[in-house]
């Protein structure tokens, strides 16, 4: 086992919130195409299961189809379907992507690679997807940032993914639109929950995050920063505003040969349970918990045989019942598959135990 993959590992284990709550990530995939090796893909999904497949992660610098190459091709479609491809194959579910591609070559970073931010969520969108600011000087050449609104517990939450412009040598223009991020902030709160997140470029000696914290945002990361890049530095944050709860502060996973950066998450604390638009529970307590609490349920409905059970209470179990009935199935493809594979590997150890007795060897496929 490679260090990383250990480290990842033991991550994991971690990762597990003993909690009910949203679990929000941030990850920086350096220039992700649908052209990189499939061992990159593979060390990209592997970096999202150990953290517990999120609710939401936000990605940034995910590349066109044709890498960077130039070409008149934007669309990211083959890139996003590759990795969602490889988080489901890792056992995850199936996210669906919240983009807008940008124009082409205007947005910064590997020529021809026209990188943008991304959402990937198992949650339904409540609204519009926008790259805001197309126009604002502050980010011309730079990655726009990445409006969502998404449903969560009957509310909306207005979530913006930013990228925000590199190099020391650009920490006025940084600052400038931190700007045009705070003021996002104040104006959106009045109606939503609010989080800010993503790859901010920022160093501790600049003023973007006093500017995001006077527009009502909770830095998650602040206690203490650990370094999210290569540099050292902590580049890559989530804010919050008020109405969400951290439940502690953020975590930082190994970083991996799959990027430079590394996937920060954190759970937040909701009033009320959130259900995704499969159905399945956001809660990362395996669904056998789910099911004890179905069978206590059951039984205690035969023993009143659902006399006097007001219809309000009626209708919440009958969801409940629907919600672990799809969990159940989830988790017996997953076993399936599981015990798929280790009775193959069985099966060949055994074949190769009775060759070796014989004094044979195993012929070779096509042979």
């Amino acid at each position: 086992m490679s260090l990383s993959l250990a480290a990842l590992t033991l991550a994991a284990l971690t990762a597990s919130p003993t909690t009910d709550g949203l679990r929000i990530a941030t990850y920086n995939v350096q220039a992700l195409s649908a052209r990189d090796s499939e061992a990159r893909f593979i060390d990209v999904a592997r970096v999202i299961a150990s953290s517990g497949f999120p609710a939401i992660v936000a990605l940034q610098e995910i590349a066109d189809d044709d890498g960077d190459a130039v070409s008149a091709n934007a669309s990211a479609e083959a890139t996003l379907q590759r990795l969602v491809t490889h988080v489901q194959r890792a056992g995850g579910p199936v996210y669906r992507t919240l983009s807008v591609s940008p124009a082409l070559n205007a947005d910064g970073g590997p020529p021809g690679a026209n990188i943008r931010s991304v959402v990937l969520t198992t949650l339904d969108a409540d609204g519009m997807v926008a790259a805001l600011w197309p126009d604002a000087p502050e980010f011309n050449d730079t990655r726009k940032p990445l409006s969502v609104r998404i449903k969560v517990a009957d509310e909306a939450i207005a979530l913006l993914t930013v990228h925000l412009s590199a190099s020391p040598a650009r920490a006025a223009k940084r600052q400038q639109q931190a700007q045009h991020v705070a003021r996002w902030a104040a104006t959106e709160r009045q109606g939503a929950r609010t989080i800010v997140l993503g790859d901010f470029n920022a160093t501790a000696d600049e003023n973007v995050w006093p500017t995001l914290m006077q527009a009502g945002l909770h830095d998650t990361t602040a206690a203490p920063a650990f370094p999210t890049h290569q540099s050292g530095h902590a580049f890559d944050r989530i804010f919050v505003g008020a109405g969400l709860a951290p439940l502690g502060t953020a975590h930082v996973m190994p970083r991996t040969a799959g990027s430079d950066h590394a996937l920060v998450w954190v759970d937040l604390q909701l009033p009320h349970p959130v259900q995704t638009s499969a159905g399945c529970c956001i809660s990362k307590r395996p669904c056998y918990d789910n099911g004890f609490v179905l069978l206590a349920l059951t039984l205690l409905l035969r023993r009143r045989r659902s006399a006097g059970l007001n219809p309000r209470k009626a209708q919440s179990f009958a969801q409940y019942k629907a919600t672990f009935a799809l969990c159940k199935a989830q988790q017996i493809a997953q076993w399936a598959r599981l015990v798929g594979v280790l009775s193959q590997i069985f099966r060949r150890n055994l074949s190769d135990r009775l060759f070796k007795r014989r004094g044979q060897h195993r012929p070779r496929r096509g042979a």
